[in-house]
């Protein structure tokens, strides 16, 4: 069983996913696995996948099933105690694992989540954000859902190491195309507390072609749906 499970969701990926698999085989640790679910690709994206060889496992689904369906048969397919996930247009600094293990090992059954910097596609620098320091876990709480009113989000999931029992416990909604991490966020918080690393690990690349872009319209509906849910679940 490796200590590490690094799931990556993809749909036609081909462009990018090599650069996000690279920043995981470079990383100073390695108990780790690589699971790709291919969310029904009709591009290169398999093809490469299978080019690394042994040093990942590579899933595809006939049809795209959505965001939310992907990460979590990508948790099911995995085997590691933490469980962190990877955008394909995203990036882990080298010390990423090792450092975020060695917190998560500090607040047994908690998630930790670290700092990123934005970069675009020419992988230039357009800002960085460390998390903020809470005083308590309901302080985060109310942070995240004030987020979430303003069709932001706490936490990025590149950003997080969770044990695999958080994924158990609060599944992805598989229903979901996008917003998933919104509403796993605010439901998983209900059960799970969540430890900021004050270090900025991962990379995170914004540009035009990416899923939020491409969907930023509909957000605010979508997350207003996600909040009601929200509300239902808490009182529940």
């Amino acid at each position: 069983m490796p200590e590490i499970s690094v799931v990556m969701p993809v749909y036609n990926g081909e462009k990018i996913i090599g650069g996000a698999i690279d920043s995981i085989l470079a990383q100073d640790f390695d108990d780790c696995e690589i699971v790709v679910v291919d969310d029904g690709s009709t591009d290169a994206t398999g093809r490469i996948c299978k080019s690394y060889g042994d040093k990942l496992s590579y899933y595809k689904s006939e049809e795209n099933m959505g965001i939310g369906a992907a990460r979590q048969r990508g948790v099911e397919l995995s085997s590691g105690r933490y469980v962190c996930f990877l955008s394909t247009d995203d990036r882990l600094q080298p010390t990423f694992m090792s450092e975020m293990l060695a917190e998560a090992k500090k607040h047994q059954g908690g998630v930790v989540y670290c700092g990123f910097r934005l970069i675009d596609e020419r992988f230039g620098l357009q800002g960085e954000l460390t998390p903020k320091e809470f005083g308590s876990h309901e302080d985060f709480c109310v942070a995240s859902l004030n987020m979430a009113y303003k069709d932001s989000i706490s936490v990025n999931y590149s950003s997080i190491l969770a044990p695999r029992e958080v994924f158990v416990a609060v599944p992805f909604d598989s229903s979901l195309r996008f917003g998933e991490d919104l509403d796993h966020i605010l439901r998983a918080m209900k059960h799970f507390k969540f430890y900021p690393l004050k270090k900025v690990l991962v990379d995170i690349m914004i540009h035009a072609e990416s899923e939020t872009s491409k969907k930023f319209f509909s957000i605010p509906e979508n997350n207003h749906k996600i909040i009601e849910k929200f509300w239902g679940y808490w009182r529940g």
